[in-house]
């Protein structure tokens, strides 16, 4: 009987040694999380963040919007622009000529191609009103939860940001 009490303790204790040898898992985010609005935790700031599931003219990114009612700049004032090209167009045989107007819709300042990788990347690239500029930023996710998302530059974890979820959509 003492041998098969030793027996079962010493296969408990190698269970409990082995369990402990698993490798910590790397978490994983969604982008459903992502979605809606978001309000920086900073005082007297107040930047809002929107991830929408409006798909970019890439597949593989999402727009978003921020501004910064501190500032008054409100998210209504982030107007998507079009970039209207005109051409005239000429009939050989009988020389007429028609104004063809091309446009395209151009996302400007304020706006945002963002893309979430599962293991936490999330990447930006902000878009500019001069000239179609555009400027990535790179970012590593901390914490995103239902009502609060977090992450720090990939070159600079002492820059950091931290969002609460905003009810009002």
């Amino acid at each position: 009987m003492k041998n098969a009490i030793k027996l079962v303790l010493i296969l408990v204790a190698a269970g409990v040694a082995l369990n402990g040898c698993k490798p910590k898992e790397d978490p994983t985010y969604r982008m459903s999380d992502l979605l809606g609005l978001w309000l920086e935790d900073k005082a007297n700031v107040e930047h809002y963040v929107r991830f929408t599931d409006e798909q970019s003219d890439e597949t593989a990114y999402w727009y978003g919007r921020e501004w910064h009612e501190d500032e008054d700049i409100y998210e209504e004032d982030l107007f998507k622009l079009w970039n209207v090209d005109s051409v005239y167009v000429v009939d050989t045989l009988t020389m007429d000529s028609t104004l063809v107007l091309d446009s395209t819709l151009v996302h400007g300042n304020g706006w945002f191609k963002y893309k979430l990788e599962v293991k936490g990347d999330l990447e930006e690239i902000h878009l500019m009103d001069n000239g179609g500029a555009e400027i990535p930023k790179e970012y590593i996710v901390s914490v995103l939860t239902n009502d609060r998302l977090e992450y720090y530059e990939k070159d600079n974890q002492n820059r950091r940001f931290c969002f609460d979820k905003v009810v009002k959509q």
